[in-house]
């Protein structure tokens, strides 16, 4: 977009900041009420230097432009503008009246979370092409996942020689006769709860770092041992990059961009309203399906209601 048809207030920014106006591909009819919003969250991210969170989802989702790659923005961060100018997000949150405060405000330091979702079968690709155009410096997260009671009798039954699979709500005395044993088991077993069990890969998160990948955080591969905590606590910049079946499905049917279908339907209204969404992703569970038929949408609003009750 050429600096001519943005506010006058931008050139009073940071380059960087002025240069990420530059690239901004959604349009609006600036007014009073735009060019407000605008600048006050060009204030965010400039007084909490934000601009590189912004930098780095900026050229994920050129990259996936480029490629013909959807993606769906899910969560707060459809309600900044910035995004929608940037073409991060297909909704505009001033004509849908939605507050900022939800994503970024000035009472909050931590980095906005920007979540992204693409068809499953994309990811990969994206992630290929982060590793090649940042070598070293991409990681993905993990979650520390902790001892339940279960799985902490498990583990010191093992210990005591049980390795056989057991049953979901087995008892430590069908399978120990001493009761000293038994005892002594569900004694280690307490101590273990809430401690650490092992790593798992986190569904979606990754960090491009400056440098390389601090080598005392790898665990295996791009895997590191830091959890969406840690990376909160340290100030890290972390994108989520989501994969959505339903959105997989969406493109397999018709290769046409999310906001590109029509905002009201009545044929899919009717379904939603007589409760027939079996094979609708996070449509289809008994609990949506009684949703649904209770509120009985008449829009995407509406939906969107039901999809935030359950």
């Amino acid at each position: 977009m050429s600096s001519s048809n943005l506010p006058s207030c931008i050139s009073t920014y940071s380059n960087k900041l002025v240069d990420l106006c530059n690239n901004f591909v959604n349009t609006v009819s600036w007014n009073e009420e735009y060019e407000n919003r605008l600048c006050e969250e060009l204030d965010i991210i400039q007084q909490k230097n934000f601009i590189q969170c912004f930098e780095q989802v900026t050229y994920i989702v050129g990259y996936m432009r480029s490629q013909n790659i959807p993606h769906v923005l899910r969560g707060s961060g459809a309600c900044s503008l910035f995004c929608y100018l940037l073409g991060i997000t297909s909704i505009d949150p001033v004509k849908e009246n939605m507050a900022l405060a939800r994503f970024m405000n000035f009472h909050r330091n931590d980095q906005p979370d920007i979540d992204l979702d693409v068809p499953h079968y994309y990811r990969d690709d994206i992630l290929k092409h982060l590793y090649e155009k940042y070598p070293n410096r991409v990681a993905r997260i993990s979650n520390d996942v902790k001892y339940s009671e279960k799985t902490a009798l498990r583990e010191v039954m093992r210990k005591y020689g049980f390795r056989k699979q057991l049953p979901r709500n087995f008892k430590v005395e069908h399978y120990f006769l001493d009761p000293n044993d038994v005892a002594k088991i569900y004694a280690e077993a307490d101590k273990l709860i809430g401690e650490h069990c092992h790593w798992s890969l986190h569904c979606g998160g990754i960090i491009v770092y400056d440098d390389k990948v601090p080598e005392k955080d790898i665990l295996k591969n791009n895997q590191i041992k830091l959890t969406k905590y840690d990376v909160e606590e340290q100030n890290l910049i972390k994108i989520d990059l989501l994969c959505n079946r339903g959105l997989s499905q969406l493109w397999d049917i018709e290769k046409k961009l999310v906001h590109e279908y029509p905002v009201n339907d009545e044929n899919v209204e009717e379904l939603f309203r007589n409760g027939d969404v079996i094979g609708l992703t996070q449509a289809e569970s008994r609990t949506m399906r009684k949703c649904v038929m209770a509120i009985q949408p008449k829009s995407y609003k509406d939906l969107a209601l039901c999809l935030a009750i359950i």
